[in-house]
């Protein structure tokens, strides 16, 4: 159970349980474990419950898959984004691609979340884009650019 990678996807990439979970962990299973593409439960798990036990055994907030994004990158419930930033994670973190967790964010209130603990809205990726070049067009994503348009000022 100590494995620090496995092919598949363990019991913490996809368990609802947080008995299930805590089972896991005290038989010796590690908080980090990655699977293929160094996926960790933290990039992968939605149960905000789970999540919290996983980081409460040591899981780091700041581990990168394979192409550099860290959970924050990923993960776009509200709720756990704060969850991971009230436990260190770099809200300007860089995916391979030079995207910050506010390059790839998807709603108003997760980009809310990141510019009050200290996101840079002024990052350029790669491809010399903002945050809010890399947004749709639809209406949240038109909030999400007025949002960063007007702190700019």
């Amino acid at each position: 159970m100590n494995e620090k990678f496995v092919s598949t996807l363990s019991i913490l990439h996809t368990t609802a349980s947080v008995i299930e979970a805590t089972n896991f962990l005290n038989e010796g299973g590690n908080a980090d474990i990655k699977a293929q593409g160094g996926i960790t439960p933290l990039h992968f798990n939605q149960n905000y419950e789970v999540l919290r036990l996983i980081i409460d055994k040591g899981a780091d907030v700041n581990a990168s898959r394979d192409d550099g994004q860290t959970p924050l990158h990923i993960q776009n419930d509200s709720k756990i984004v704060q969850l991971l930033i009230d436990n260190g994670a770099n809200v300007n973190s860089l995916n391979m691609y030079g995207d910050t967790p506010l390059h790839l964010s998807e709603t108003l209130e997760q980009v809310k979340l990141l510019v009050s603990n200290g996101a840079d809205i002024n990052i350029l990726n790669e491809d010399n884009e903002l945050p809010d070049d890399c947004y749709g067009e639809d209406m949240e994503s038109q909030n999400m650019i007025n949002f960063l348009v007007s702190i700019r000022g």
